[in-house]
């Protein structure tokens, strides 16, 4: 059974922990460790990683704001006032910061300024989301309500954060679709192509490391005591008519064996680092590295 949130939430899975009392959680996270692997062992430069974690970690992108308030009119409509706020559909521009700091603004900037500043002054720490885009999410979820095979899906999962202990050290994921009746863990995905093709969804699940994201919580739903026996990823296309699939990742598929491989590395070499407070830019003097067409291209073999 999911349990309450308390104050400072233990080993276990939890219920209404979501939003910024997620993202406050200390724990490790799959998109933490993704942007290591990407940053610190496969560009090898952790700086750029300590750069992005000072900096960028908690910046949320426009595919990221459609994708939550989906997960949250779909799921937990309760809550919508809580993470969003909502800009209006007749809200003024906002005025660039050069008119904002304008000694003497024009009468209409002058409005724009202070319905800004009180406006500010009302998001507290929601996710600010745009007229349109909002409608957009209500499209989706109205498409999604009509697939009759996903109802049972939507009826008894609900989200659930689960934090456990991977490889020693505390880690979290916050899922969209768990239960205790189901065998698989499911995923809301909003994307620009839901073709189970190399160049629909594959491609989409192979930029964003979906398998990392895979392999990663099956094992806490595993280090909890809840075997799954893959992740079904539930894709809506985000442009009108919003087609659905579902495309399912077995727990034991090689591509999710090797991104467990990949992210129980990325947490070792990830806390190392952070253990030693050691965060070196690029190793100079390095042997050019070419892609492999401009290889063939040229005729070289590779070695």
């Amino acid at each position: 059974m999911l349990v309450e949130s308390p104050t400072h939430p233990d080993i276990g899975l939890h219920h209404n922990i979501v939003g910024a009392d997620y993202r406050d959680l200390p724990f490790l996270n799959q998109s933490t460790l993704k942007k290591w692997i990407e940053l610190g062992i496969e560009t090898r430069c952790p700086a750029k990683f300590r750069d992005w974690y000072a900096q960028e970690r908690t910046k949320v992108t426009d595919s990221m704001k459609l994708g939550s308030l989906v997960d949250t009119i779909l799921l937990e409509p309760m809550s919508f006032d809580t993470l969003f706020c909502v800009v209006p559909k007749d809200a003024p521009s906002r005025p660039s910061s050069r008119s904002w700091n304008a000694k003497n603004p024009s009468d209409a900037t002058a409005k724009a300024i202070e319905y800004w500043t009180e406006f500010e002054k009302s998001i507290s720490r929601r996710m600010v989301v745009g007229h349109e885009m909002l409608e957009t999410a209500k499209s989706i979820v109205s498409v999604l309500m009509k697939e009759s095979d996903l109802m049972s899906i939507f009826r008894y999962c609900k989200k659930a954060v689960g934090i456990a202990e991977l490889q020693g050290h505390l880690c979290k994921c916050e899922m969209d679709l768990y239960s205790d009746k189901t065998d698989w863990l499911f995923d809301l995905k909003v994307s620009c192509d839901a073709s189970n093709t190399e160049f629909g969804f594959g491609s989409t699940l192979a930029k964003f490391g979906y398998d990392i994201q895979t392999a990663f919580y099956l094992d806490i739903l595993k280090a909890l005591g809840r075997h799954r026996n893959g992740m079904g990823f539930i894709v809506v296309e985000s442009e009108p008519p919003h087609y659905v699939n579902v495309i399912t990742l077995p727990d034991d598929d090689e591509r999710v064996e090797a991104a467990r491989v990949k992210y129980r590395k990325a947490i070792h070499t990830l806390q190392w680092h952070r253990a030693q407070d050691y965060w070196p830019s690029y190793t100079q003097w390095e042997e050019a590295i070419t892609p492999r067409w401009h290889m063939k291209q040229a005729g070289v073999q590779n070695s």
